[in-house]
Formats: structure tokens, sequence, C-alpha cells
């Protein structure tokens, strides 16, 4: 995936919904995430559902995966940290 593929997907994820797919990233349940953000659990679901689709994904996990590789979301040994209204990912030590 090239630079303009990521912008076209950003552009069609809501923000609320590439945060949710960093905090799945993470291993954060649907409850958890639901607490989080400050939405609905039922959201979080429909925006996980949302994400599977618009990403052209099988599940929820193959959504992480394209997630990773198209740059959407940080690769494996960093944290969301909340700036904000939106989640950006900080690499730990």
């Amino acid at each position: 995936m090239g630079d303009s593929d990521i912008v076209r997907i950003e552009k069609v994820m809501a923000q609320r919904q590439i945060d949710v797919l960093k905090l799945t990233s993470q291993g954060y349940s649907r409850k958890e995430i639901a607490g989080i953000l400050c939405y609905e659990e039922a959201t979080i679901k429909r925006d996980r559902m949302a994400m599977v689709k618009k990403l052209g994904a099988r599940n929820i996990c193959h959504a992480v995966t394209l997630g990773l590789k198209c740059g959407i979301i940080c690769q494996v040994g960093c944290l969301p940290q909340k700036v904000g209204d939106m989640l950006k990912c900080q690499f730990v030590d």
C-alpha cells in the first residue's frame, strides 16, 4: 500500500474508528475500549464491523493486520496516548 492508499483509507474511516483499531491492536476488549473512549460497547462493536468492511478484511484480526501494514496504526511495542481528542502512538522502550 502506498501513501495515497493510506490517505484514502483514513478519509473513509472516522477518527473514532481509527482509535478503536489502535486500541484493538493493543489487546483491549470492546468493553475496555468503550470505557476508554466513553462510548457504549455496542458503538465499539459497530465501529469494528465497519472497519472490517471498509478495509476489506475478513475479521477484526485481519483488519488490525491491514492497519499495521498500511500505517494507520503503530507497530507492536507502542502504546496509545490520549492527545486532545485523538489517540497517538508512543513507542515504549
